[in-house]
C-alpha cells in the first residue's frame, strides 16, 4: 500500500510496487487496509501503471472506487467554487480537498475527501452560519438544529462545526486549524494565502504552501498519522521541492509552532515513500531522539488497528496519540501546557475551577469505559 502511494509516478514507483506484490499478499486484508486509509485511487493507480494484478473482485472494485473518487473531487469542487462566491464578503480559505488534490497531484482523480474544510476568523463565523443556512445548509454537529448561539459556544472549545447540504455534501466551518492550540500558532482565514486553479479559469484560496505544509503536518501528528492518505499528501506535496525547498519548509513549520511534526511528516515520508530529505536536515531528523520515537509510534497507529478497525474503535487504541503529543514540542513548558490542557482545559475551560479540578480525577476511568463499550459493539 506504501508503494503504491508514492508520488509522482516513476518507472522507481513501478519497481517497488512489483517487489511488495512478490513477497505475496493477502489481498482480503489489503483492501480492508486500502478502505480504512481512503487511498483507493492512489493504490489503483499504482497497481496499474506497475502491472501488478489483484484478484478481479478486488480490481474492480478498486477501479470503481478510484472513479467515485474523481466524481465526487468534481461535485466538491463545483460546490467549492459555489462557496466561495458567497463567501466573498469575508475572509476565508479552503483546507485540504480540491486545493490539495491540485497542489500535490495535479488532479482530482487520486485524493479521496470525505467533506468541504472552509476556514473563517472567528469574528466573521456568527456571519459564515447565516451564509451557510441562506445556501441550504444545515448544521448537525452540534446538533441536531443547533440555535447560533449553542454553535458558537461549541467552537470556543471545537475548531470547527458540521454541516450538510440539500444536496447531502458534508462541510466543515472551520474556526480554527486544529484542536491542540499550542501547535501552528497564528495561523487563520488571514494567513499568507494562494490561488489554486481547479478547474479552467477557476480557483480557490488556500493557504500558502509553507503555511498548508505546517499546518498538514500538525493536522496529520493530531491524530496520530492513523491514515496513511494524510502522509500520502504531505510527501507529494513536499516531492515538488527540491533540497532547499524542503528545509524551507521544515524551518516554517517549526518556527510557526509545529514543533516536531513536520521532523515526523519528513521523517516517515522517507522511510515509507523514499521521499530523498536534504543529507543535513536527514541527519538532524534521524539524530533527534523524540523524532524518531514519533515515527515509530505513527507506524505503529498505520498498523494497529489490523485490516479494518479504526483506533478508537479500540479500548487503549488512541493513547499512543494522546502520549505522541508530549513530544511533539521540545522543553518541559510546551509538556506542561499539553498536560494541563488534557486534564483541565478542552471544551469546559470556561467551567468554574471547582468542576475543572474534579475533572481529571473522572476523566480516565470514564475515558476507559466509553473506549471499552465502544470496542465491545464494534466487535458485535
Amino acid at each position: 500500500m506504501a508503494a503504491c502511494c508514492r508520488w509522482p509516478p516513476s518507472a522507481a514507483r513501478d519497481e517497488r510496487v512489483r517487489l511488495a506484490a512478490a513477497v505475496g499478499i493477502d489481498w482480503d486484508g489489503f483492501g480492508k487496509l486500502v478502505r480504512r486509509h481512503r487511498v483507493a485511487g492512489l493504490v489503483h493507480d499504482g497497481l496499474v501503471r506497475a502491472g501488478v494484478e489483484a484478484p478481479a473482485p478486488l480490481a474492480a472494485r478498486l477501479a470503481d472506487e478510484s472513479g467515485e473518487i474523481a466524481r465526487q473531487n468534481l461535485a466538491f469542487a463545483a460546490e467549492s467554487l459555489r462557496l466561495d462566491a458567497l463567501f466573498a464578503p469575508l475572509g476565508h480559505l479552503f483546507l485540504k480537498g480540491v486545493t490539495l488534490n491540485m497542489l500535490a497531484y495535479g488532479s482530482l482523480a487520486y485524493k479521496q475527501a470525505v467533506d468541504v474544510d472552509l476556514l473563517v476568523t472567528p469574528a466573521d463565523y456568527e456571519a459564515a452560519i447565516a451564509l451557510l443556512r441562506g445556501a441550504g445548509y444545515r448544521c448537525i454537529v452540534p446538533g441536531p438544529e443547533p440555535r447560533t448561539e449553542e454553535i458558537l459556544l461549541w467552537v470556543k472549545g471545537h475548531k470547527h462545526s458540521n454541516w450538510v447540504s440539500a444536496a447531502g455534501l458534508s462541510l466543515e466551518l472551520h474556526a480554527g486549524l486544529v484542536d491542540n492550540p499550542l501547535l501552528v500558532q497564528g495561523l487563520g482565514a488571514h494567513s499568507p494565502g494562494q490561488q489554486v486553479e481547479v478547474a479552467p479559469g477557476k480557483a480557490l484560496p488556500t493557504l500558502a504552501t509553507e503555511e498548508l505544509f505546517a499546518y498538514l503536518c500538525a493536522h496529520g501528528a493530531a491524530h496520530g498519522w492513523a491514515r496513511l492518505k494524510w502522509l500520502a499528501d504531505v510527501a507529494a506535496l513536499v516531492s515538488h521541492e527540491d533540497g532547499p525547498g524542503i528545509e524551507r519548509l521544515h524551518a516554517r513549520s517549526v518556527e510557526l509552532g509545529g514543533g516536531r511534526s513536520a521532523g515526523q511528516a519528513l521523517l516517515l515520508s522517507s522511510i515509507l515513500f523514499g521521499l530523498e530529505l536534504p543529507p543535513a536536515l536527514a541527519a538532524r531528523l534521524e539524530g533527534d531522539r523524540g523524532t524518531r520515537i514519533l515515527a515509530r509510534m505513527a507506524i505503529r497507529n498505520f498498523t494497529l488497528g489490523g485490516m479494518g478497525r479504526e483506533l478508537d474503535e479500540m479500548v487503549l487504541g488512541t493513547a499512543g496519540i494522546h502520549l505522541s503529543y508530549l513530544l511533539l514540542g521540545r522543553g518541559a513548558g510546551f509538556k506542561l501546557r499539553q498536560l494541563r490542557r488534557t486534564l483541565l482545559g478542552g471544551p469546559s475551560e470556561g467551567a468554574p475551577l471547582a468542576k475543572r479540578l474534579l475533572r481529571p480525577i473522572a476523566f480516565f476511568p470514564r475515558w476507559l469505559l466509553r473506549r471499552a463499550r465502544e470496542a465491545r459493539a464494534v466487535r458485535r
